[in-house]
């Protein structure tokens, strides 16, 4: 079949008809399913399982038993099953076929004298050993409470330190849940295990040795699993006779056997003799020299070989080091661990520091958890973490020129499972040094150790211990895992934000430090600033925190809710974070809560233009004396609240929310509230941003809802409406952002102008520039600059521009590049007084490279190329994303290609010993284009523009990314050109990446 789909889709279609009625060939059919891509699912291949057997009952045990039906089974049949069985990958967390049918499958075969082949006899006893051990793992996973044991990581059964059957025996106690699961049958394991024996001595001189290598590991471990010792020793040495040395993982599950089985002499003896074997192979690489990543390790080598003439240098990187160490590394983890069981903790660390510091072992971070933790277990805490401390900080571990690999201690590093444990056990005894230490001592860390469930659980222990300050620390730190590595939420509750920001609102007039609540500052260093993150995790967070802000906030204290929500309401607005629909979702329910908690007879409005007065909102308001009751007066008093002045963040951000959700739920009901907010902003004498009030309106208007004077706040009569809606469109139209079509005249003062091209602010505007700051910001910004007639920093500019071209539209950028970038160039000279020249390539380089990319995009090769021939003639080059987009867009284009001006120079020639690369020019001098005959010189001639432009940069040390090279490569495949590719492999790209700071060698691909 064409498609996996389809595949999976047949292969139900063909199980359903041969369940039902079987064809003769039925075998056949099987055969081919069994050999398909379906069966790569075990779905489908348990169905064919199903289809072929049945369980039969034992009279005398009792036991069932899985027997085949003949009709379907065959030799081919047989050994596709055993084949498509080997291919699933088992690991802790895998849907795996029960190994018992493998068993099955091998037990009908010997009965009737079927050859297997090798191949599938090898493949199927790697995943029966493999399978039955991960099975064994599983069912011991959640040892009994009474076992003083902790399993963990992939050599969970190396780290027991009871006898297995002191283990079973404790499970069979327990009632059957979930950790505890019936259907495991240690009777049938075993005998299971006997089977993959048997497959072991019928391969006897194997041919296939890397087979026959993972069948001895996968069987030392599992015979070592069921304490199988003389089974267990049999196959160590025939490994060792087969392969000429020894497993580090097979010593390792060696030594554990002899432990729980009380040999602990014949451990350590087997422990020395491979320690001894460890120390002749280090000796072997001592000094071989180790690079930082593999580009490193090429460039050594080539440097080696062809400069200093030595003959297939001998060169690893860092990572391979690692693990070659990582491979002898389990029976020193071992040795340490029963000296941790034994109290022994001193001698565990020094066993573990020997191997490390002579350089023989590297310890993985499932093996450090385990030591972690059982120090942890034990009472050790001090000791664990003087483990973590000790390797996370290593010695030359990413190598270097003429760094050896005896010079190399490597950074090792636990698990988020290992950490995790270390930093609850320090944040139950309130040693918050300890655990920043902890958090600081993982930071760059590849991968997420330190994660946000632990966080919240750190914060939890603080709020338990009262102590405000770390709690704020621990929620600003789980705000930085979101932000820098987006992860995604499942793992976050709001709960321990709702706890924190309870405590900060009830103790919030001892902890405040300022004007503002403390509770506010919190808030506003948690939230994620950019408005135009939509979509995103970052929006999820920001509603999530602020939903958590708005439940903390009690409204009985109504003066004090007031206070939050106008502070509150300012961060949101200073950010415009109600443009993301899930946080103006938010802000729009809490609004519509905070409302409803008013005495619904002081919430009257008009609800028709009928009923709209010449007094304006004072029919619909209640003097605070007017009740006859003492609930009444107290109602009155509690609204009168709402009436008090100062509150103007609020009722803003409330309309610009109801306005925004007007149009996607609840019109009638939100139209209602915005027509209460103008009630309670005109009762407090609220001073409201014009463009919200004006957005409010329309969405009355457009409603036939009564509107508000923009004036002065009071309700429109009906003979009013038609002058608001003309009033209102010309408001709309005098708003509107004309910051692009604005061309600046030259600078007003020099003075100013130099503070901003030094970086500094170009005036009061510059000071609010931001790169989180949104569009109509920026652009706001942008038309200050152009109306004071500043010029703005090119880094700034940059920034500006990048966003308008993500972001905005095409009239928000183009005058900037078209219209605006000339009259700056020209301007520099009378306003900087350095070195112009060099000044104005930094300009071009920055914000017509920009161009160049976007028209090439764009399809605008025209446009494209004229910047192109802007940047070189002022002196500069375009950027690498630059050129490769231009180039980009050249081959898939069918337009005429440009003429590019030359910009080489000799000397270059003899760094990368090549001759000078011009770009292909017309018939005449004054030709820009060229207009190929056909497709095979279109790519030479576009061929040849990716080579200028690629020596070009190297002149000038503009490094290329790897999308230019991609795109380099692809354009010289295409037009047959195999001398430029091979000499830039062999001779320009090695000396390239020599020159190159080693920061920007990120990417060994």
């Amino acid at each position: 079949s064409a498609s996996s789909r389809a595949d999976l889709s047949a292969t139900e279609v063909l199980l359903n008809a041969l369940a039902s009625t079987p064809p003769a060939n039925a075998g056949d059919v099987l055969k081919h399913i069994a050999q398909g891509r379906a069966t790569s699912s075990t779905v489908y291949l348990q169905a064919v399982i199903d289809l072929i057997s049945e369980n039969v009952g034992d009279e005398i045990n009792g036991n069932q038993t899985l027997r085949f039906k003949p009709q379907f089974v065959s030799l081919a049949v047989c050994e596709s099953l055993l084949d498509a069985i080997s291919r699933i990958r088992v690991n802790d967390d895998a849907t795996i076929i029960d190994p018992l049918v493998v068993v099955a499958l091998y037990d009908y075969a010997t009965a009737h004298e079927w050859e297997l082949a090798r191949i599938t006899l090898t493949d199927s006893a790697v995943y029966l050993a493999n399978a039955l051990y991960i099975q064994l793992v599983r069912h011991l996973q959640h040892t009994p409470d009474n076992l003083d044991c902790q399993l963990v990581g992939s050599f969970a059964l190396e780290t027991l330190d009871v006898p297995l059957d002191k283990v079973i025996a404790a499970k069979a106690g327990q009632p059957c849940s979930q950790h505890n699961p019936e259907g495991f049958n240690i009777a049938a394991s075993k005998l299971a295990a006997d089977r993959a024996l048997d497959v072991i001595r019928r391969l006897d001189g194997s041919q296939d040795q890397d087979a026959d290598q993972r069948l001895y590991a996968y069987m030392i471990r599992l015979l070592c699993a069921y304490e199988r010792e003389p089974d267990a020793e049999w196959v160590l040495s025939l490994a060792k006779n087969t392969h000429g040395k020894y497993i580090g993982d097979n010593i390792a599950s060696m030594m554990a056997m002899y432990y729980r089985r009380g040999n602990a002499a014949r451990a350590e003896s087997l422990f020395e003799e491979f320690k001894e074997t460890c120390e002749h192979g280090f000796q072997k690489i001592r000094n071989v020299t180790v690079m930082p990543d593999g580009v490193s390790v090429q460039v050594e080598r080539w440097q080696l070989e062809h400069e200093e003439g030595i003959e297939k240098p001998n060169v690893i990187s860092a990572r391979e080091l690692w693990k070659f160490r990582s491979r002898h590394s389990a029976p020193f983890f071992r040795k340490a661990l029963e000296h941790v069981y034994r109290k022994e903790v001193d001698i565990a660390v020094a066993c573990l520091q020997e191997a490390r510091y002579k350089g023989l072992a590297a310890l993985s971070p499932s093996q450090l958890d385990a030591i972690i933790l059982n120090m942890i277990g034990h009472g050790y805490l001090a000791d664990a973490f003087g483990v973590f401390a000790s390797f996370r900080s290593g010695m030359n571990a990413a190598g270097g020129t003429g760094i050896a690999t005896h010079q190399v201690i490597s950074s090792d590093l636990p698990s988020h499972l290992g950490l995790a444990a270390l930093l609850n056990e320090f944040g139950r005894a309130s040693d918050w040094n300890r655990v920043w230490q902890i958090i600081s001592g993982v930071k760059g860390a590849p991968g997420n150790l330190v994660r946000v469930e632990t966080v919240q659980a750190l914060l939890f222990q603080a709020l338990a211990s009262k102590d405000w300050p770390q709690a704020i620390k621990f929620a600003n730190r789980i705000a930085t895992l979101v932000f820098r590595d987006g992860i995604e939420l499942q793992g976050f509750s709001g709960d321990c934000m709702r706890s924190l920001f309870g405590c900060l609102v009830e103790h919030g007039a001892i902890l405040s430090r300022g004007e503002r609540h403390l509770l506010t500052e919190v808030v506003e260093s948690l939230l994620h600033k950019n408005a135009l993150a939509m979509g995103s995790v970052y929006e999820e967070w920001n509603s999530c925190i602020l939903q958590c802000a708005f439940d903390s906030i009690d409204t009985d204290t109504l003066t004090e809710s007031l206070r939050l929500w106008n502070e509150i309401s300012d961060v949101i607005s200073k950010y415009d974070l109600s443009k993301q629909q899930l946080v103006c979702l938010t802000i729009t329910n809490a609004a519509i809560s905070l409302l409803d908690s008013v005495p619904g007879k002081y919430r009257a409005v008009p609800i028709t233009t009928a009923q709209v007065a010449d007094s304006g909102w004072n029919g619909f308001v209640l003097s605070s004396d007017s009740g006859t009751y003492e609930a009444e007066r107290q109602e009155a008093v509690w609204v009168a609240g709402f009436h008090s002045k100062g509150s103007d963040h609020l009722w803003e951000c409330m309309l610009d929310v109801f306005t925004k959700s007007a149009h996607r739920q609840y019109p009638k009901i939100l139209f209602k509230y915005i027509l209460l907010v103008f009630k309670f902003a005109f009762l407090g004498k609220a001073s409201l941003n014009i463009q919200v009030v004006n957005a409010a309106n329309e969405a009355l208007l457009a409603a036939n809802q009564p509107t508000v004077d923009p004036g002065t706040g009071n309700l429109l009569s009906c003979d009013k409406l038609t002058n608001i809606r003309e009033q209102s469109q010309k408001l709309k139209l005098s708003d509107g952002d004309t910051s692009s079509s604005a061309v600046p005249n030259a600078p007003r003062m020099a003075s100013a102008c130099d503070k901003a091209l030094a970086g500094a602010s170009s005036g009061q505007a510059s000071m609010r520039i931001k790169y989180d700051t949104p569009l109509h910001g920026k652009l706001k910004w942008y038309k200050n600059c152009c109306e004071n007639n500043e010029i703005p920093h090119y880094s700034t500019l940059k920034l500006i521009l990048k966003d308008a071209i993500k972001n905005g539209m095409r009239y928000h950028w183009e005058p900037i590049v078209r219209d605006h970038m000339p009259k700056y160039l020209e301007s520099l000279s009378s306003c900087y007084s350095g070195d112009v020249t060099d000044l104005r390539q930094k300009y071009a380089d920055a914000i017509w490279s920009q161009a160049i990319n976007q028209y090439a995009a764009l399809g605008e090769i025209e446009e494209a190329a004229d910047f192109f021939r802007r940047i070189v003639w002022l002196g500069g080059y375009p950027v690498s994303h630059a050129t490769a987009g231009l180039l980009t867009s050249l081959v898939a284009s069918s337009l005429p290609l440009p003429v590019l001006p030359r910009d080489w120079h000799g000397e270059t020639r003899e760094v990368f010993k090549m001759e000078p690369a011009y770009p292909p020019q017309g018939d005449s001098s004054a030709d820009l284009f060229i207009v190929p005959s056909n497709l095979g010189e279109r790519n030479k001639i576009v061929a040849e523009i990716g080579l200028s432009m690629l020596y070009s940069m190297l002149r000038r040390e503009i490094w290329p990314t790897t999308y230019f090279y991609c795109v380099l490569f692809s354009v010289l495949g295409q037009a047959r050109m195999d001398a430029p590719l091979k000499h830039i492999f062999s001779n320009v790209m090695p000396l390239a990446m020599r020159t190159m700071p080693a920061e920007l060698r990120i990417n060994p691909a």
